[in-house]
């Protein structure tokens, strides 16, 4: 991440501890980068730029083999997406999840290392680039990053459904929509079985981005 062309976009540097490690009990440093994660309605374009132009600069990263090891609730819902491992979920996620499923069909899209976790880890700043920061490297086609996006700024953000307008064009988007929607359902139900963390308040906010995707695949 150190050698990448920054473009449009800015990155903060790693740096080594005093003996050359990357890590020391499981930390990392990386230089300060001005900004703040400013969502309002008029930064979801430049953000969706932003995450065009960090993926273009990523797309001749070799896959890390360390993706194949995590074994975290989002790695899980990750695979559970892309139909890599089966789709086993809490009762009451599963009549979003049967409704996104029927929608499912196979793609044909190049997979790269992507930052899976795009929305909140963009920070503006006057008269700079955005900073794109904490990268949770998956093995992905770049599209799905911008699903992602559209995804967590319906749910979480309360952005206008205007907002799928910016990826219209992009190949596939709306079977990434419904895998990025998958994905985040799935979280939920892998953070309840491991960590107990109660997100099923969140279920009805996705009931409506679930009709959105759908309405929009039926279309």
């Amino acid at each position: 991440l150190n050698d990448l062309p920054q473009r449009d976009f800015r990155a903060p540097r790693y740096k080594p501890s005093n003996n050359g490690e990357w890590t020391v009990d499981g930390w990392y440093a990386q230089k300060w980068v001005d900004g703040a994660n400013d969502l309002s309605q008029d930064r979801w374009s430049q953000m969706i730029q932003t995450c065009r132009a960090f993926h273009t600069a990523l797309a001749d990263t070799v896959r890390p083999s360390f993706l194949d090891q995590r074994n975290d609730p989002w790695a899980r819902a990750d695979r559970i997406a892309w139909n890599e491992m089966p789709l086993v979920c809490y009762p009451e996620l599963r009549p979003l999840l049967d409704k996104l499923v029927a929608k499912l069909r196979p793609v044909n899209l190049a997979c790269q290392v992507i930052h899976g976790d795009f929305t909140g880890n963009v920070l503006f700043a006057r008269n700079l680039p955005p900073a794109v920061i904490d990268i949770s490297p998956y093995f992905r086609p770049a599209e799905f990053a911008l699903a992602i996006i559209i995804v967590d700024a319906l749910v979480w953000r309360g952005a206008d459904p205007s907002i799928l307008d910016f990826v219209k064009d992009e190949k596939e988007i709306d079977q990434m929509l419904i895998r990025a929607e998958i994905r985040r359902l799935m979280e939920i139900d892998g953070n309840h079985r491991q960590r107990a963390r109660d997100n099923f308040g969140e279920i009805q906010t996705h009931a409506k981005t679930v009709e959105i995707i759908c309405q929009r695949v039926t279309e």
